[in-house]
C-alpha cells in the first residue's frame, strides 16, 4: 500500500512599493510647482517563509532610489538615480507582512513625473531568527558584494507616474530563494546555515491585478484536518513556473497581489488531500476570486487484464468494485488496464465480466484513505462454448 505524494510549490514573499502622484506638485524648496513632480509613498508587504523553524526573516533597507526609462547615465554613474529616504530604519520582519498587509517604507516625498524602468534597494543587513523549538538565536547573513551599491530591479512593463492618478510599484521578494538553506535540518528543525541572495520581481500596480479567495476542507471523516495556516497557495504561469504565493490566515483567506494581466493557475496541496489546480484570468486593477476546496484523498484501485496466454491485453472488460454501501465500475482500455479512484474506506470485492470469457471474482480486501491498491495482472479465459464455436467454425 502507498499514499499519493503531494506536489510542493515554491514560496514567495512580496515588497509593495506604492508611488502616489497628485496635481499638487512641489519644487525643491517645497513650494507648489508646475506638474513636474508627484507625491511618493512606499509600502512594504510580504508573503510566507517556508520553514517552520524560522520565527523571523529580517532585513534592513537603508536606501531606495528609482531611475527613469530614458535616463542615459551608465551603471557607474549615480546622476540618473533619484534618491528616496526610507521611513523605516529598524529591521523589517518579512514574515509579519502577509496577504496585503503593508508597512510604509517611504512616505511624504516627491518624485518627478515620467516613466520609470528600474528601482534600487540598498539592503544593509539580513538575519534569520530561529523559533524556541529550534533552539532560538539569531543568524546574521553576509550581504553579497554585488549589492554594495544597491540591488537593481527592472520594472516589468515600466512604471508611469503622471499627475492626478495614484500608482504603485509592487516588488515581489522571493524569501525562499533569497534566504538559501545550507544543509539539512537537525531533529529540532535547525539548519546548518543560510546564504542571503536577494531575488525580487517588480510590477506596476496600475497594470496588474490580484487573486484572492478562501481555502476550505472537504474531509471524509473530519479527522486530522490540517492547520490552514500551514498551507501555501501558489500562482503559476502558463509554463507552470511559480510567480508568487500566499499563506492563508486562520480563517483560510489568502491574497496574491502584483500579477500582470493574463492566464494563471492557482494551486494548493496538503498531505492526505488531492492537489488542487484552478484556472484564473487576471485583469488590470481587478481582483479575481478563486476559492479552493481541498478534498481528502480517498483510495484508488488499479490493475491489468490479459487473456490466458498471460501477456495479451483484454479490452472491454467490465470491472465492478462493490462495498457494503457503495459500488464503482470501470472498463479496461486497449492496453487492458483500468483505474478507479475516489473510493472511500471499506471492505471491497472485485468482479470482472466480458462476453465470451469466464467471469472472475477476486478475494475481498480492505481499503484505507489515500491508498493506491494495484491488483496486478488478472487473467481471463475464453468460455468453453466460445472455444467450441470457434473450433467448429474452423
Amino acid at each position: 500500500m502507498k499514499r499519493k505524494m503531494k506536489t510542493a510549490f515554491f514560496i514567495l514573499s512580496a515588497l509593495v512599493v506604492t508611488l502616489f502622484s497628485s496635481c499638487s506638485q512641489l519644487d525643491n524648496d517645497g513650494v507648489v510647482n508646475n506638474e513636474t513632480q508627484s507625491g511618493l509613498k512606499i509600502l512594504l508587504t510580504d508573503a510566507p517563509f517556508p520553514y517552520g523553524s524560522v520565527a523571523e526573516a529580517n532585513i534592513v533597507i537603508d536606501g531606495v532610489s528609482i531611475r527613469k526609462e530614458d535616463d542615459a547615465s551608465t551603471d557607474d554613474d549615480e546622476s540618473g538615480w533619484i534618491e528616496l529616504t526610507p521611513a523605516i530604519t529598524d529591521p523589517i520582519n518579512l514574515l509579519d507582512l502577509q496577504n496585503g498587509n503593508v508597512a510604509t517604507l517611504v512616505e511624504d516625498t516627491v518624485i518627478e513625473n515620467g516613466t520609470y524602468s528600474e528601482i534600487r534597494l540598498h539592503i544593509a543587513s539580513a538575519e534569520i531568527v530561529y523559533t524556541s523549538e529550534a533552539g532560538g538565536g539569531t543568524e546574521p547573513m553576509k550581504i553579497p558584494s554585488g549589492t554594495s551599491s544597491g540591488l537593481k530591479i527592472k520594472i516589468d512593463g515600466n512604471l508611469d507616474v503622471h499627475g492626478m492618478n495614484p500608482t504603485a510599484l509592487i516588488l515581489d521578494f522571493d524569501v525562499s530563494r533569497s534566504f538559501l538553506v545550507q544543509g539539512n535540518p537537525d531533529n529540532t528543525g535547525r539548519y546548518e546555515g543560510f546564504k542571503f541572495k536577494p531575488v525580487i520581481r517588480a510590477t506596476a500596480e496600475d497594470i496588474s491585478g490580484w487573486v484572492f479567495g478562501n481555502v476550505t476542507f472537504d474531509d471524509y471523516d473530519n479527522a486530522n484536518i490540517p492547520d490552514v495556516e500551514s498551507l501555501v497557495v501558489a500562482v503559476l504561469d502558463e509554463n507552470g513556473d511559480t510567480i508568487s504565493s500566499a499563506k492563508p490566515d486562520m480563517t483560510g483567506y489568502y491574497a496574491v497581489i502584483g500579477l500582470l494581466p493574463g492566464n494563471y493557475v492557482v494551486a494548493c496541496s496538503a498531505e492526505g488531500y488531492d492537489d488542487v489546480q484552478l484556472d484564473a484570468i487576471v485583469n488590470a486593477q481587478e481582483g479575481t476570486q478563486v476559492d479552493i476546496e481541498l478534498t481528502e484523498t480517498l483510495a484508488t484501485v488499479t490493475g491489468k487484464v490479459v487473456i490466458s496466454d498471460g501477456t495479451t491485453p483484454l479490452d472491454g472488460v467490465s470491472v465492478n468494485i462493490s462495498g457494503a454501501t457503495t459500488a464503482f465500475t470501470a472498463t479496461t482500455g486497449e492496453d487492458g488496464t483500468f483505474e478507479i479512484g475516489s473510493i472511500p474506506p471499506d471492505s471491497y470485492t472485485v468482479t470482472l465480466a466480458k462476453d465470451g470469457y469466464d467471469g472472475q471474482t477476486l478475494p475481498s480486501f480492505d481499503l484505507i484513505l489515500g491508498e493506491v491498491k494495484d491488483l496486478g495482472v488478472i487473467t481471463m479465459s475464453a468460455t468453453a462454448a466460445s472455444t467450441t464455436t470457434a473450433t467448429g467454425a474452423n
